[in-house]
């Protein structure tokens, strides 16, 4: 970290021609921590603060015991304030550092495949299809065990997570700064911008508590998770599906050569990547099923009730239909395309502008967008996902007319697709529309399926109660009864109900006996 009397951070424009980028940011973030430091609390701690720094750099490179020793009594002498600010500083400094490294990470992999030039990356997915393919397997062998691929990512609970969410989010726009210095395209007003805006950053973060007041409550839990989901997970996962898929592509020439997939999906050879993915039907499935114990955990946590878990899910279905909804209205805006006459009367495309399930948002759209059929027909879509929030999670507005199910919506979406496809469209029904298939073959109307976690002791409490014909108001342990665990059982059948049989389908009985030993 440097500060006031310190040399100013690098006047290079940007990070893109650093010899060493990583290097450059670190000082970087470390300068602009230093003068923060220096603006909020003054040139002596900031004095102190390096000297901490230095000394303990000096003191790792030797085996000075008695050096060390020193250097402990004289931090331990440090009075509560002045130890608090040292600790806040340097729990800082790596923060922005660990942002910096996982920058560097991200441009050594894209190195790794600039430098393959075009060849099948080590490691790859692409690689590991083509030994496939050497070992004898045919493509109809390969989308066979496509089609059996499954990943299940859980989400724990962490009730002693104590790190703010207004930290977190903070850190996530502080690492999009740092992606920006990396343009080599920034501009010297640019770059000056960047870095104002790197220190107003550093400087919330340094005058935001890094740790919660309170104990979270298990809804705080599920919020923040939530948040990253809309910011990541829901984002990332057609992205991960769109690389998987790309894995399969084989180069089809300058366009003279067009493969087999791309005849089937009526690709001419015009295109060189005619057959690639975003122009076929996808060979990759939506193998990924998220689940989730955050709002669902009950051991050691009495605070997680079955109407915690019901109000986890009712969060759960908010955010992933808002994120369905905001596709179908961005897709209304985007595929604005024509149908002429010829292609109207193509039986595929007289079908999409007319939905019954809405007949005054049919209406107002085909008034607004005449000769516009996909437009009508998502921006229906979007109406009906509004209602199913609605309807799912008791929020404001009309409840009628959503879907019942996602298995609705995802027959609608392949409705779309074929007559986008008979329309001449097909690299919109493969492109966007199919990454709107993957996220919802991937999250359905739950974003994670909630798994249900509670000890086996408890269990063993409530039968030995049941067989005694104690009261349902009995107590097992500390804020758990006998009602409270029979209600958890109804709440897990309700939630299927409503939300679909994968919104909860695992009940994990924790720390049980193993008979067979």
């Amino acid at each position: 970290m440097t500060g006031a009397d310190a040399p100013p951070e690098s006047s290079v424009i940007g990070s893109a021609g650093a010899r060493d980028q990583l290097a450059l940011e670190v000082r970087l973030l470390g300068s602009l921590l230093g003068q923060t430091i220096v603006e909020q609390a003054g040139d002596d701690l900031f004095e102190r603060i390096e000297r901490i720094r230095t000394r303990a750099i000096a003191l790792r490179r030797t085996n000075d015991v008695e050096g060390r020793l020193r250097f402990a009594e004289e931090f331990s002498s440090l009075d509560l304030g002045r130890s608090e600010a040292v600790i806040q500083a340097f729990a800082l400094y790596f923060q922005l550092i660990n942002l910096a490294e996982e920058r560097q990470r991200v441009r050594t992999l894209r190195r790794r495949e600039r430098s393959t030039r075009g060849e099948m990356l080590e490691g790859s997915v692409s690689e590991a299809i083509e030994r496939l393919r050497r070992l004898g397997r045919s493509e109809d062998e390969i989308d066979a065990l496509m089609v059996r691929l499954v990943v299940n990512p859980v989400l724990t609970a962490h009730p002693t997570e104590v790190r703010r969410r207004t930290v977190l989010v903070a850190l996530r726009r502080t690492a999009g700064l740092l992606e920006r210095l990396d343009d080599p395209r920034l501009t010297p007003s640019e770059d000056r911008e960047v870095r104002r805006r790197l220190r107003e950053e550093i400087t919330l973060l340094w005058r935001t508590s890094d740790l919660r007041a309170v104990t979270p409550t298990p809804l705080d839990e599920v919020r923040s998770a939530m948040t990253f989901f809309d910011a990541t997970l829901f984002r990332v996962v057609p992205r991960l599906y769109r690389a998987f898929d790309a894995a399969f592509d084989r180069p089809v020439g300058t366009g003279k050569k067009v493969s087999l997939e791309a005849r089937e999906a009526g690709m001419s050879a015009s295109s060189s990547d005619s057959g690639w993915s975003g122009t076929r039907p996808p060979r990759v499935p939506s193998y990924l099923r998220w689940g989730s114990w955050i709002g669902g955990d009950r051991d050691g946590n009495p605070t997680v009730t079955a109407a915690i878990t019901e109000r986890t899910l009712r969060i759960h279905a908010d955010h992933v239909l808002r994120g369905y909804e905001a596709v179908a209205i961005r897709l209304t805006q985007t595929i604005a395309a024509t149908a002429s006459d010829e292609r109207a009367r193509k039986p595929a495309i007289q079908t999409i502008g007319a939905d019954p399930a809405l007949p005054g948002t049919d209406r107002r759209l085909r008034v607004r967008f005449p000769h516009e059929p996909y437009r009508q027909r998502f921006g229906v879509i979007a109406e009906r996902l509004k209602r199913t929030r609605a309807a799912l999670t008791g929020g404001n507005g009309p409840r009628s007319g959503g879907y019942a199910s996602a298995s609705e919506l995802d027959a609608e979406l392949i409705e779309l697709q074929q007559a986008l496809v008979a329309d001449g469209l097909q690299r919109v029904a493969w492109g966007e529309v199919q990454d709107l298939r993957w996220q919802l073959g991937t999250f359905g109307f739950h974003p994670a399926a909630l798994e249900i976690r509670q000890h086996a002791a408890v269990h063993r409490a409530v039968l030995d109660a049941i067989r005694k014909g104690a009261p349902r108001a009995t107590k097992i342990s500390t804020g758990v009864t006998v009602s409270e665990i029979l209600t958890t059982f109804r709440s897990v059948a309700a939630a299927q109900a409503r939300f679909g049989p994968e919104a909860c389908t695992r009940y994990v009985v924790s720390f049980a006996p193993n008979h067979a030993t």
